[in-house]
């Protein structure tokens, strides 16, 4: 980190100061600086020199007296550019709506340009459901503290997500400005994880009128293929292991379908009956 190191002399005292801290002073008798000894940055005699500074010394003024404690502290205060410290800067890449698509468990690569010339910083990453206000929700494991670097990637494990599209931002701070962040440039899609539905006919466990990968949510059971004529409307479906039991009270599409809790799954029994006997299907009028 660049610091600046601030000095007060005259002809027989010197004083060092680090910031607006004292640290030494010497009141040895140097005598008197001539233009053709002094020098910035080594020691110098008419003949020789030695001890060269180690570093980087910007920014020299000479006054023609000592400052007092007051004009060193005014100088710390606001020191030059090249003293002063930078703040991070941080892109993020990805996800920018392009082939950012996934399902809930699968891993996904957050990707990032991060960089900071004074510290060593990391970036913690949110998603959000829009690009503005920067209050989303907090992203764990290594997107958390992810690195520097150029096009450097973290993965999110999207384990317990809401499906939904998302935005993803980063915020990061090097402890003296204020926070850096910036959103994805596009979203991430996270679609809800297949289930395995099995349909009866109400009132007969005996024959499985049809099987497939589908998924649930807020009343609507959508399909992984067309299921045609073989389920409809009054069928009872179990999904997974046949814990959760729903009725399908309309047809939407091929594919997908609406639907409501089972009496034995808490919910009201449906009316519409099918012969057990052999499963024929009708819609209802006006579904």
């Amino acid at each position: 980190m660049a610091s600046c190191h601030h000095g007060a002399r005259s002809k027989t005292d010197r004083e060092l100061y680090v910031g607006t801290v004292s640290q030494d002073t010497d009141n040895t008798n140097m005598g008197t600086l001539n233009y053709d000894t002094a020098s910035i940055g080594f020691l110098r005699a008419s003949t020789w020199t030695a001890d060269p500074f180690l570093g980087t010394i910007d920014d020299v003024r000479i006054y023609d007296r000592a400052l007092s404690t007051a004009e060193i502290s005014a100088l710390a205060a606001s020191p030059p550019g090249a003293c002063a410290n930078s703040a991070p800067t941080l892109t993020v890449n990805e996800p920018d709506g392009t082939s950012d698509s996934v399902t809930v468990g699968d891993d996904y690569s957050i990707d990032n340009d991060l960089a900071d010339t004074d510290n060593t910083v990391t970036v913690a990453f949110y998603y959000d459901t829009d690009s503005s206000g920067l209050d989303g929700t907090a992203i764990s494991g290594a997107c958390a503290t992810a690195a520097e670097g150029t096009s450097v990637t973290c993965t999110w494990d999207t384990t317990g997500m809401t499906p939904g599209s998302y935005y993803v931002y980063g915020v990061t701070n090097d402890g003296t400005n204020p926070d850096v962040t910036d959103y994805s440039p596009g979203q991430i899609t996270i679609n809800a994880a297949a289930i395995t539905a099995i349909y009866y006919s109400v009132g007969t466990d005996a024959t499985a009128l049809y099987s497939d990968t589908a998924s649930a949510s807020s009343g609507t059971l959508t399909l992984n293929s067309a299921a045609a004529s073989k389920i409809g409307v009054g069928d009872e479906i179990r999904v997974g292991a046949g814990a959760d039991r729903y009725y399908i009270t309309g047809r939407n599409s091929s594919t997908e379908f609406t639907i409501q809790n089972s009496a034995a799954n808490g919910g009201t029994p449906w009316g519409y009956e099918h012969c057990v006997c052999k499963h024929e299907h009708h819609d209802l009028p006006g579904i």
